[in-house]
């Protein structure tokens, strides 16, 4: 027999208290109508189903006041995770059943809150403390929780072994967790509600609707095990150093702070990790705690780095009435990958190569000076146009996924943001400039390079049908060009225009 589980539904568009005439509403909006994504107790008993539009929902919703709320799937998920790792102080055991649920294995646990019926009830009322609405559910499997927690009409529900038929044939076959296509084919035969799937013969529900439908419901009658992946829990790295009495000398502070220092790097060597973010903290007789946090660039765990770091800040701390503890906790972490160190020393440093970790010391040392907000570097973007093939991240944005490749192409090594109309002369139609007009100044063109056609993207361009011709010219002083012309069809008539878009230092 499955272990027992517990599913707590999760009502997040319920207010805390509400009004017996209030009604709530989650809404999305779609093809630029709002449809109802989520709806409260109340406002499905007057017909208000999902995916309904918001219009046809309010003429049911007459007479009720409604409270409509914007749909924020990533919002919602964040919550659920949160309300996970608060569940885990009923079980250690506790996954996340998306949209709106949790799955929990209270098997071994119901005892220390005095039995099954007074742990349900407990959480029951924690839930609603936090002005919350849930159905729970206690049964041998989790497809059998899931299933009468989500569709059963009773708040609470306990299911022993012996009784799971009797309570999974009144409910829909969708509690099941079948596909719509396997639902939609046993509608079409009147088959609606699980007890009368179970009157059917196996073998015909096993040829016409599929295997898979056997798998779930023999999951909800506890012939077949289910297993979930419950959360885990980090728990930060934190060293301290308790002092036996408050201490006054800043000399003393600094040197228990680089022995936690080199502590805490001992312990992210036999992780295999590297600091991604470091908080110290130290406190004082009758003051605040003063804290500070290191969030660095890249994950490293190199003393020496992240002492230059701490050192002036830990130099500059008031001691007030004396210091009793310190603090070092590391917050966040990633993997390191093992390098192979004595063999790249002893190669030379002509063959070792500039990598993230080097790049992100300075980076770290430039934000400890002038602030997070004030560096930043460019990244690549997928876009031909040169204009748009990079933008500009501040140093607390780098972690983020990198989303696209350096053009190969050459470029110049000026862009300029806008570029430059200028007036040019061709000596044959459709060929590269012979003379230029730029900025004032006459240039006559001695050689060129090109062309390099780059279209319009038709899928965010007002004008689909734009392309550009670059060449790369260069003047009688020798000043490299980078003109493109510019085609554009207005009402069936192609019209052309160059600018200047960069040169070469």
């Amino acid at each position: 027999m499955r272990k027992r589980s517990q599913q707590a539904k999760n009502e997040p568009d319920v207010l805390r208290d509400p009004p017996d005439r209030t009604v709530a509403l989650l809404v999305e909006t779609r093809d630029r109508k709002k449809h109802v994504v989520a709806c409260c107790e109340r406002a499905e008993a007057v017909g208000v189903v999902s995916g309904m539009s918001l219009a046809h929902a309010s003429s049911l919703l007459i007479g009720l006041r409604t409270l409509v709320l914007p749909f924020t799937p990533d919002e919602d998920a964040l919550g659920l995770e949160r309300l996970a790792v608060w569940a885990t102080r009923f079980t250690p055991v506790v996954a996340v059943d998306r949209p709106d649920g949790l799955l929990l294995d209270i098997a071994g646990c119901d005892h220390l809150f005095g039995g099954i019926e007074q742990l349900t009830q407990h959480i029951d009322q924690e839930i609603k403390r936090m002005g919350l609405l849930c159905r729970l559910c206690v049964a041998p499997n989790f497809a059998c929780a899931q299933a009468v927690a989500r569709y059963a009409t009773e708040p609470i529900s306990l299911v022993d072994r012996h009784s799971l038929r009797d309570v999974l044939a009144p409910l829909p076959i969708e509690a099941l967790r079948i596909d719509t296509i396997a639902c939609d084919a046993l509608n079409e035969v009147g088959v609606a509600l699980i007890g009368q799937l179970l009157r059917l013969p196996r073998k015909e529900l096993a040829s016409r609707f599929g295997v898979e439908l056997l798998h779930r419901l023999d999951q909800a009658l506890g012939g077949e095990p289910e297993y979930i992946e419950p959360i885990t829990i980090r728990q930060p790295l934190v060293v301290t150093r308790y002092f036996n009495g408050p201490v006054l000398s800043i000399e003393i502070v600094v040197s228990a702070a680089r022995e936690l220092l080199e502590s805490l790097v001992e312990r992210l060597e036999r992780k295999g990790c590297g600091l991604s973010e470091l908080v110290i903290e130290c406190h004082r007789i009758n003051l605040e705690p003063v804290h500070f946090t290191f969030s660095l660039t890249y994950p490293t765990r190199d003393p020496k780095h992240l002492w230059s770091l701490i050192q002036p800040k830990v130099q500059r701390i008031h001691l007030g009435y004396g210091v009793e503890e310190v603090h070092l906790q590391a917050t966040y972490t990633a993997r390191l990958a093992h390098e192979q160190r004595t063999l790249l020393s002893n190669l030379g440093t002509k063959y070792a190569k500039a990598d993230d970790a080097h790049v992100g010391k300075l980076l770290d040392q430039l934000t400890d000076r002038l602030g997070r907000r004030a560096v930043s570097r460019v990244r690549p973007v997928d876009s031909y146009l040169p204009e748009r093939s990079f933008q500009r991240q501040f140093v607390d944005m780098l972690h983020s996924k990198q989303t696209g490749d350096l053009c190969h192409a050459p470029r110049p090594s000026r862009l300029f943001p806008t570029p430059d109309p200028v007036k040019v002369v061709t000596l044959v139609p459709d060929g590269p400039p012979a003379w230029i007009q730029w900025r004032g100044q006459a240039h006559t063109i001695r050689s060129s390079l090109g062309p390099e056609r780059i279209g319009m993207p038709w899928w965010d361009s007002d004008e689909p049908t734009a392309a550009r011709d670059y060449y790369e010219v260069q003047d009688e002083l020798g000043q490299w060009l980078w003109v493109f012309r510019e085609h554009r069809n207005h009402c069936h008539t192609v019209t052309c225009q160059w600018f200047v878009h960069g040169a070469w230092a």
